[in-house]
């Protein structure tokens, strides 16, 4: 069974091929996620893309999913983490309760990412619609959605048709 964890970071898993951009890291394959031309079509059983994804431009979001689901096999499944916009909208004010007055900063790390190295920005963010639209545009269907996962993210499995 062919497992990708894309945009690894630190958590590397076992059983995945542990992919990131960043050689500091260690990740098992070190390249770009935008491009899994490495890996044949419909060759992959499972990506696990968690927290990566709001990485890349709007305009690069749905080529970047493309070429991920290219890689699924039929019945393959696709995990995926982002940040969501209306988690964070709804909790406005207890962020800036919490915040002691410095709420942009909490507010920026939230939307913008923790931009702690270059590639740790965000730049696109994901509602629920979001992730209808994608079934509908990329031929999956749902398998479980989770609306609230840690803090501020939301999570949802789909499974490739035919």
């Amino acid at each position: 069974m062919l497992k990708l964890n894309l945009g690894c970071g630190e958590k590397k898993l076992e059983g995945f091929i542990n992919v990131d951009i960043r050689a500091d890291i260690n990740p098992d394959i070190c390249m770009d996620i935008s491009n899994l031309s490495r890996f044949k079509t419909r060759s992959v059983d499972y990506i696990l893309a968690h927290d990566i994804l709001e990485h890349f431009s709007h305009s690069e979001v749905w080529d970047v999913l493309a070429e991920w689901i290219r890689c699924l096999k039929v019945g393959g499944r696709i995990e995926i983490q982002v940040p969501s916009i209306d988690r964070i909208y709804k909790d406005r004010d207890k962020i800036i309760k919490n915040h002691n007055g410095d709420s942009s900063k909490r507010f920026s790390q939230l939307i913008f990412g923790g931009q702690t190295y270059s590639a740790n920005f965000h730049c696109v963010c994901f509602t629920p619609e979001f992730f209808k639209l994608m079934m509908k545009k990329l031929n999956l269907d749902l398998v479980k959605y989770f609306p609230e996962i840690g803090l501020y993210n939301h999570k949802i499995i789909l499974e490739k048709k035919a």
